[in-house]
């Protein structure tokens, strides 16, 4: 391929090129970890590179060399106009001389001239006077001539009359009469006719009879045997016949017409009679009768025609009496003319100088105003002519960048492209030396401004980022993939090509889903026409493969495509275009490799304009209109000018020899040139007007600003999941576009009408925002709410500039980056560690715009005044007290002073952050946001339609269709339709469907989540169906699934329906749907109704548990009502065969059946099974029955007693007094469970907000990638060096085994322990080290960024651990596990430590173990038994009957002086909820607030399971709780360790199962 540059610059850009597909693969990874969002860059990607490239600099080339060429010869024009002036300024002045001299010669000829016209003039006058007479006389003589031709014109029939009937005769009927010898009389009669018009002899008159038409009739003799037989025989009769006709007619006399007269009167003398003697007698007989009729009109006209003849010989004298005057004034004429021609000679000679003159003067003011006028261009054109060389050079990068940005930017945001096209693109560009510009404008290298009016017009949004996107899906080599969540492409689209689909006939347009895409696809193919498929998710059918790759088949001058082995036609004009919903779909790289693939998601300053404009449609529709009109004048205009200066360029280029000559040519020129600066008046006015408009529009900006907040909040909703069940709630958050613009409208039109302006909009933000809020509030679930306020709140101040990036960073993520080991030391008891960590990172913080070093002086302050921020840890409220040492700066912060108390109060007591984060909420945008509001289903139904359905989102015991069933009896829609959806109820939901379409009825489908096919049909059943009855409506229920189709959701009113929490609700709830009178009447006696509520009360207990995490049930179990039915059945059968026959009770059964087998069979938690049977004990028992019994064994203003009554309605009346908040001691909890419950739901709001925010930056003008670098060299630096094995292993084998053992090296159980323990760190220093130096290395571009390295960069900005760190390949857990990335790094440093001072000091330097620090607990409690059974190998101790015995001692591992003899010390674990009492060795209740409570050291060793001590420890449980030790607070059986007997001291063993107690290594 031929580039104009040399080839050293060739090889630069080859390189560049190919360093664009690599950065470009970079950022794509770093586009996923920072805004979850894949692009693929392939092979195939850098091929369309290439060929776009090519194809591009062809046209670019070209247009330079054009231009040039254009530019060179309009100059070269100009130059050679410019000294034609000159010369003909000189040729001027010597045409002026000759014209005097001539004009001079004039005027004396024009004297003779005057002279002879007055001779002739008079000449003239005689002749006309005598013209007129004679014209005068020739006029009443053609009067009279015309009035004798009228009159002539009446005998003229007769005379047709005659030829007519002479030509009907024929020679064969001359011949037939004259063989006729004898003739009947009437031929003889008429051949005697003839004869008197020939004026030819008869015979003399003698009477006789003759015969006609067998009536006898008197005459005269006929002539015809003496003379008519003889003309008749004549060779000339039928010619004389004729001539007679033409000639002698008019010769016909009186007496000939007298003669005739008897016999034309004669009766049946006539033609008909004639025929039918002969046929030539017939024609005879109309040509005698007919001469006759014509010779008696004639002789009328004939004496007038006579006196015509005279006056016309008159006429014809004076005539010619004119003919000699006039021929006499012709002479004088002659003359006259001859000096007239002689006159306009000179004249013309004359005029042909002025015109010279003239012309030359006209010439030389119109090249003059060419060329004053053509001056800014000649400049212009003079600068760029000097350019075009360099421009041409620079062509080289030039086409490369702006190749590389269609190819490679689509499907990247409006950030990642700048930063592409400028630190990648641009300085790569640079930095080889291809030959390129310093910047490159690619909107204006690629496109027009005019397109881009054009472009605006069809609805395209205007800001930068739709304009790119539009270049791309113009100018790609492949077809458009276009991401469009909002609908944005796909209107534009249709705007832009409407004209043509048009022409479709509803085949232009199609989803992927339709049964006849094929034959739309061949449709569009062969007819040229536009394809747009909608709705494309995450794949693409084949069947479209061949049409992508456009794989174009040629046969001579036809072209085909092969799809599906069938080869339709195609046509060049066929375009392709692909739109998606999906707002972050998963395009296969195949896929992205086919297409162009191109972001269309709205941006929030696009969408602020958007809105900007949506506003003062309604506001000021004028100003709006007026704006519209003028965008559309000022597009229309930049077109005109540029259209008017190419045509101006291509003009004066493509004008040939001299452009004076061509006055056409200049005079158009400058016709051109005025119309262009009357344009770019236009432009100039339109640029005032504008100014004028947008400040008035300015006004109305704040809203727009607001709108797009609201919007990008609602958006943003869709990441968040459950952290609890990993359901991803959010996809059924899904809202789109013109939901959230519905609602702006709304906003607009209900909003108080004030003035000023300034108030009005206000009034629109104040009514906009809680609008918003309301419509999201309605359709998230409650776990969700706080979140949401949260981040509007959040958000809001960030776009006010109050807030920044890194102040969210700092509220959200505090000190848990930080390393406990490398920062200060932490010197209060009071404060745990995580705490502290969070004041140092709050010292080191900026906050607002002003980067407010705020909390700088914190850890000395906490210091100097230690108690007063001790007591403001230890409030209940900390969130409502003053704040030592900082209360009054707070206060004066008006701006960000409550976010500051926020953030303070998240860091001390992250249990109070939901609390607070409320507090802040109510501050900032009111109290209106943070009270409880309910969305009654009335104004649900009043903004639902009859195509717009309502979507109920539910969870666990949630039904609306009561509700429903309550609102349609309302009005009058009752009884509603449902269908259950599973497999098969489609077809029946269709069914009623349809029918609801016509009738108007109600529908509810239900547990949709179990018919998503038919789910997928809706939104075209609802938006394409022709009628539908307005009163219809469809009511939808389904559960989370991320399955749920987009365009559904986007559609319908989504409303979340929750239980109501509480054992107050639950119990309500119960009564209400379970429980009725009718349950209760079953059996007849007062002990039924008893367990009746006792195990109703069981059952909400069990339910509620759940919200305080790992300490209410291990593991959150579904508990639903089909348990309770199932329990409440056998309670009612067993009553019955033992009550009702006079037996008591078995409660052991009942127990049994309650806790083990009907709740009991979804319980997988061995201590979740223990736990159950303690409520069961507890509550199944005689003690239920009696009046003093309590659920609540606690002192309380209420009591939880069981209601004695037979009437339902006393048992609800019963249930309303219960308080609505329950305390965690009714649940057999401590009231700490409080904190943990507040705390856990802190910690997962924190951790949902985190994965919303974009990894963007710190806010403290450090990017994600700088900040990620220096953490990962930094941790890479602070990684313990490794062990090395061959090291490590020749140490073991030195240690020595227990005491007693002749064991040593690895014939020691723990010495076995310590080398894989040893190994298993060693990996992961090695894991860390390596991946913190490849990342760090990634960022710098040494190495390519894998999807892996890509997790971790986003973990570490995180501040959470990389999963590699804590989990192989396969997912087995290889170290342990930690929330932060901080704590992680400080745990690895301590394992070094630990597992260093055992391997250099060997067991005598090990007194006691920390057992956190092993990675395989159980391992080493299994080795320590192992040794200790090797030490009783004396007492024939076996394996298997060995079992672990734990003492608990009074004191902390450092006061251990000596290490056992047998068994080993540990150390690390702490206890929840409950605090050991080490002075008395048993357990107690919790102090307030202290959630985790260190143990004292621990003696761990073995027994056999036949020793009495253990078997009495065991036997007597009442005596210990059997605590079960976990790794971590996460209770499952992964994580326990083994169990340890805790003495319970003053309370029950089952007591302390309740309250949850457990051990564990870590409390994060």
């Amino acid at each position: 391929f031929d580039i104009d540059t040399s080839e050293k610059n060739k090889q630069r850009l080859y390189g560049l090129m190919g360093s664009f597909q690599t950065m470009v693969g970079d950022s794509c990874a770093i586009y996923l970890a920072r805004m979850r969002r894949y692009v693929y860059v392939t092979p195939k990607s850098y091929l369309c590179f290439i060929d776009f490239y090519k194809s591009m600099y062809k046209v670019k080339f070209e247009e330079v060399n054009v231009q040039e060429k254009s530019v060179n010869t309009g100059l070269t024009k100009l130059h050679e106009a410019a000294a034609d002036v000159e010369k003909m300024k000189v040729h001027l002045r010597e045409e002026e001389k000759n014209l005097a001299i001539v004009e001079e010669d004039t005027n004396k000829l024009l004297v003779k001239v005057k002279s002879a016209a007055a001779k002739a003039d008079k000449d003239a006058e005689v002749v006309g006077v005598q013209k007129e007479a004679c014209l005068e006389k020739a006029r009443v003589i053609g009067v009279e001539k015309d009035a004798a031709n009228a009159e002539l014109d009446k005998a003229m029939p007769f005379l047709h009359e005659a030829n007519d009937a002479a030509n009907s005769i024929t020679p064969k009927d001359i011949q037939e009469l004259k063989t006729n010898r004898n003739p009947s009389d009437i031929i003889r009669l008429v051949i005697d006719g003839v004869l008197l018009l020939f004026q030819r002899s008869l015979v003399p008159v003698k009477f006789k009879v003759h015969t006609i038409k067998k009536v006898e009739v008197d005459f005269i003799l006929d002539s015809f045997n003496e003379y008519g037989g003889p003309l008749m025989g004549s060779m000339t009769f039928l010619p004389d016949l004729f001539h007679f006709s033409k000639v002698e007619k008019d010769n016909i006399n009186d007496e000939t017409c007298e003669l005739l007269e008897p016999y034309i009167n004669l009766e049946n003398f006539t033609p008909e009679v004639a025929k039918a003697a002969s046929g030539a007698s017939a024609g005879l007989c109309k040509w005698v009768k007919a001469m006759r009729m014509y010779c008696q009109a004639a002789k009328i006209v004939k004496p007038k025609l006579d006196y015509l003849k005279v006056q016309e010989a008159k006429l014809e004298k004076a005539m010619s009496e004119l003919a000699a005057a006039e021929a006499e004034l012709a002479k004088v004429m002659a003359a006259k003319k001859e000096l007239e021609d002689q006159l306009a000679k000179v004249m013309a000679d004359k005029q042909e100088l002025q015109d010279k003159a003239d012309a030359t003067k006209a010439k030389m003011d119109q090249a003059n105003r060419l060329i004053n006028g053509l001056a800014g261009e000649r400049d212009r054109w003079t600068e760029d002519s000097k350019n075009f060389a360099i421009k041409r050079q620079k062509l080289c990068g030039d086409v490369a960048i702006a190749a590389g940005f269609v190819t490679y930017c689509g499907p990247f945001n409006s950030e990642f492209r700048d930063s592409i096209y400028k630190d990648n693109f641009l300085s790569d560009a640079h930095k080889r030396e291809v030959p390129a510009s310093d910047f490159v404008d690619l909107v204006a290298f690629l496109v027009d401004s005019a397109t881009i009016g054009e472009w605006s017009l069809e609805g395209l949004p205007s800001d930068d980022l739709s304009i790119q996107n539009a270049i791309m899906v113009t100018r790609s080599s492949r077809y458009p993939l276009m991401i469009d969540p909002q609908g944005q492409a796909n209107a534009w689209v249709k705007t832009r090509e409407r004209e043509r689909i048009s022409q479709g006939l509803n085949n232009c347009i199609t989803t992927l889903a339709n049964n006849r895409l094929k034959d739309q696809l061949e449709f569009c193919l062969g007819e040229g026409l536009p394809f747009l498929i909608e709705n494309v998710e995450n794949e693409m059918d084949p069947l479209l493969d061949p049409v992508l790759d456009k794989a174009i088949i040629r046969k001579g001058k036809s072209m085909y495509i092969n799809v599906s082995d069938q080869n339709m036609d195609y046509n060049p004009a066929f375009q392709l275009y692909m739109t998606s919903r999906l707002p972050n779909p998963h395009f296969s790289p195949e896929l992205s490799a086919k297409c162009t693939v191109i972001d269309f998601t709205v941006t929030i300053k696009g969408l602020e304009q958007q809105l900007l404009g949506r506003v003062l449609n309604t506001e000021q529709r004028s100003l709006e209109e007026s704006l519209a009109q003028l965008l559309e004048e000022v597009t229309n205009n930049v077109k005109s000018l540029q259209l008017l200066d190419k045509q101006l360029l291509d003009r004066l280029a493509n004008s040939t020899g001299n452009l004076l000559d061509d006055t056409e040519l200049i005079e158009v020129l400058a016709n051109t040139k005025a119309k262009a600066k009357e344009v770019e008046q236009k432009l100039a006015d339109s640029d005032e007007k504008k100014i004028e408009i947008n400040e008035k529009r300015e006004q109305y900006r704040p809203v727009a600003t607001r709108g797009s907040v609201m919007y990008f909040c609602m958006t943003d909703m869709t990441m968040v999941s459950n952290p609890i069940t990993a359901q991803p709630s959010g996809w059924m958050y899904n809202c789109s576009l013109n939901q959230f613009l519905h609602e702006f409208d709304v906003s607009v039109q209900r909003s108080e009408k004030v003035q000023p302006t300034s108030k009005r909009v206000d009034k629109i933000i104040d009514k906009l925002t809680y609008q918003v809020y309301r419509y999201m509030n309605r359709g998230i679930f409650e776990r969700d709410k706080l979140m949401f306020k949260l981040m509007m709140t959040m958000r809001i101040m960030s776009m006010a500039g109050q807030l920044t990036a890194g102040d969210v960073g700092t509220f959200l993520k505090a000190g848990s980056a930080l390393d406990l080991k490398a920062e200060r030391p932490n010197s209060y008891r009071w404060m745990p560690d995580k705490v502290w960590l969070n004041v140092i990172q709050l010292s080191r913080s900026n906050f607002g715009s002003e980067g407010l070093h705020f909390f700088r002086e914190l850890p000395d302050f906490i210091a100097r005044n230690e108690a007063a921020w001790r007591k403001f840890f230890d409030e209940n409220e900390p969130e409502n007290v003053h704040i030592p040492d900082y209360e009054e700066r707070v206060l004066m912060e008006r701006s960000i002073g409550p976010f500051l108390r926020l953030v303070l109060v998240r860091s001390f007591r992250e249990d109070r952050t939901g609390i607070s984060s409320a507090m802040f909420v109510e501050t900032q945008m009111g109290a209106r946001f943070t009270e409880p509001v309910t969305d009654s289903i009335e104004s649900i139904f009043e903004e639902s339609l009859a195509r717009k359905p309502v979507l109920y989102l539910l969870s666990a015991g949630s039904d609306p269709t009561s509700t429903i069933d309550d609102l349609a009896k309302k009005k009058k829609k009752f009884p509603t339709d449902k269908v259950s959806m599973g497999e098969g109820q489609e077809v029946i939901a269709w069914e009623k469907m349809k029918a609801g379409f016509l009738a108007g009825t109600w529908l509810v489908l239900q547990n949709c989540h179990l018919g998503i096919g038919f789910m997928e049909q809706q939104e075209d059943i609802l938006t394409k169906t022709g009628e539908i009855d307005d009163d219809f409506r469809l009511w939808i229920t389904c559960e989370i699934t991320p399955r749920f189709p987009i365009g559904l959701l986007q559609l319908a009113i989504k409303v979340t329906l929750e239980p109501p929490q509480g054992l107050k609700a639950g119990l309500s709830r119960t009564y209400t749907t379970i429980v009725g009178q009718e349950l209760l009447d079953k059996i007849d006696h007062e002990k039924w109704r008893s367990l009746v509520f006792v195990q109703c009360f069981m059952h909400s207990i069990v339910q509620e548990r759940r919200k305080f995490g790992p300490i209410g049930w291990c593991i959150p179990y579904e508990y639903n009502n089909s348990d309770l039915d199932a329990s409440l059945l056998f309670i009612e059968k067993h009553l019955s065969s033992t009550i009702l026959v006079q037996l008591p009770l078995s409660w052991s059964t009942i127990q049994y059946m309650v806790a083990d087998v009907q709740y009991g069979g979804r319980i997988t938690d061995d201590l979740d099974r223990e736990l159950f049977q303690c409520y069961a004990a507890q509550w199944f028992c005689d003690e239920v029955f009696r009046q003093t019994f309590c659920f609540n064994k606690y002192p309380s203003e209420f009591s939880y007693k069981v209601p004695e009554a037979l009437e339902i309605a006393a048992y609800r009346t019963y249930i309303e007094t219960l308080p609505p908040v329950d305390s965690p001691l009714i649940f057999g909890l401590h009231t700490n469970a409080d904190l943990t419950y507040r705390q856990i739901d802190a910690s997962m709001m924190l951790s949902t907000l985190m994965d919303t925010q974009p990894k963007d930056s710190s806010g403290e003008g450090k990017s994600a990638d700088e900040i990620v670098r220096e953490k990962a060299v930094d941790l890479a630096d602070k990684t313990p060096p490794d062990f090395i094995e061959e090291i490590f292993r020749a140490q073991v084998q030195k240690l020595k085994g227990p005491p007693g053992t002749g064991d040593r090296g690895m014939a020691a159980p723990l010495n076995i322990f310590l080398f894989q323990e040893l190994q298993r760190l060693q990996r992961i220093i090695k894991i860390v080290r390596n991946n913190m130096r490849a990342l760090a290395a990634a960022i710098d571009g040494t190495v390519v960024m894998t999807p892996d390295l890509l997790d971790d960069l986003n973990s570490v900005f995180d501040a959470r651990v990389p999963k590699k760190w804590t989990h192989d390949p396969s997912g087995a857990e290889i170290s342990w596990i930690m929330p932060n990335i901080g704590g992680w790094f400080t745990g690895l440093i301590d394992r070094q430590v630990l597992l260093s001072t055992w391997l250099e000091g060997d067991r005598k330097a090990m007194k006691s173990y920390w057992l956190t620090g092993f990675t395989n607990s159980q391992g080493f409690l299994t080795g320590m038994r192992q040794e200790v059974t090797r030490q009783h190998q004396k007492d024939q101790w076996a394996l298997d009957d060995v079992i672990t015995h734990t003492e608990i001692l009074s004191y902390d591992q450092d006061r251990i002086r000596d290490v056992p003899e047998e068994g080993q010390h540990i150390h690390g674990l702490f206890i929840e909820g409950a605090k050991w009492n080490r002075a008395e060795g048993k357990l107690e209740e919790s102090e307030p607030k202290k959630l985790f409570v260190g143990m004292p050291a621990i003696h761990v060793t073995a027994t056999t399971i036949g020793k009495s001590g253990a078997k009495a420890a065991r036997a007597n449980e009442s005596l210990f709780h059997d605590s079960a030790v976990y790794k971590y607070p996460k209770r499952n059986d992964r994580y326990l360790i083994f169990r340890m007997p805790l003495k319970c001291g003053d309370m029950p063993a089952w007591h302390w199962k309740l309250r949850g107690v457990a051990l564990f290594c870590q409390t994060e």
